[in-house]
């Protein structure tokens, strides 16, 4: 393993077990920091972005959410900066940088865990910030549609781009998380769809992590020697769990940042 992926296995926020932003000191300032490099050049009307900056924070601090969060969007934030830091995004140009930071912002910003279409609706929202904001760049706002729709299935695939394997991948960070802490995750998720019964969900849920078993996870290259391994070995973990009828229920003792 190269010193980029054992940094990034390595980093403290695999380490992280909250995701709630009440409990995150410093969140809400890294998440606007990085909204106005999101958005510049893109929002001429500084007090405009503000707004729409508003209106995102309080989507993803919706009290139906607990992994789905402005916590999630720090995480995949902070791995970005990493990545551009360790220099691992030499091949993603600024046009496709800022497109993945408006993903970030936008992917999960209608999350609705009774509805098949929060992807599509999240990109609808995103097309209302581009008439709002009259957004010049069309470049920009066809790639981040494209990402958004992309977490719809998460599958890898040859024929992603740098930037779109990019993003799929600081989205999917999660399951390469420190075991406690990848529990305190699934444990989140199951509160999001508390209202599917017991049985079902443990069934449901147990497919689809066993769908993560076949493929590659991770699409590139530094993502992959970092988390690829300990991603398979979580979701196995909670699989094992699922199929015995067991649900991670609680938060563990792990780090928080």
């Amino acid at each position: 393993m190269d010193a980029h992926a054992e940094a990034l296995r390595s980093d403290p926020y695999t380490s992280n077990g909250t995701f709630s932003a009440t409990n995150r000191p410093g969140c809400y300032e890294l998440l606007s920091r990085m909204w106005i490099r999101a958005t510049d050049g893109l929002v001429a009307d500084r007090s405009k972005g503000d707004e729409w900056f508003g209106r995102l924070w309080k989507l993803h601090t919706e009290t139906t959410r607990f992994y789905h969060t402005a916590v999630h969007l720090e995480e995949m934030l902070h791995f970005f900066r990493v990545l551009e830091e360790r220099g691992c995004m030499s091949g993603v140009s600024e046009t496709e940088r800022q497109a993945i930071l408006l993903s970030i912002f936008f992917h999960d910003a209608i999350y609705e865990s009774r509805s098949s279409s929060n992807e599509e609706n999240s990109a609808q929202l995103f097309q209302e910030f581009c008439r709002d904001t009259k957004s010049p760049d069309a470049v920009v706002n066809t790639l981040v549609d494209e990402f958004i729709l992309a977490t719809k299935t998460h599958m890898t695939s040859d024929n992603h781009t740098v930037a779109l394997a990019t993003f799929l991948d600081l989205d999917m960070a999660v399951l390469g998380k420190h075991l406690e802490s990848y529990i305190s995750y699934a444990s989140m998720i199951r509160r999001e769809y508390d209202f599917i019964p017991h049985d079902t969900y443990c069934q449901k849920r147990a497919d689809v992590l066993e769908a993560f078993m076949g493929n590659r996870v991770f699409g590139t290259k530094v993502m992959y020697d970092a988390f690829e391994e300990r991603a398979k070995e979580n979701v196995r973990y909670e699989v094992d769990l699922l199929r015995a009828g067991s649900i991670p229920k609680k938060l563990v003792s792990v780090m928080f940042i």
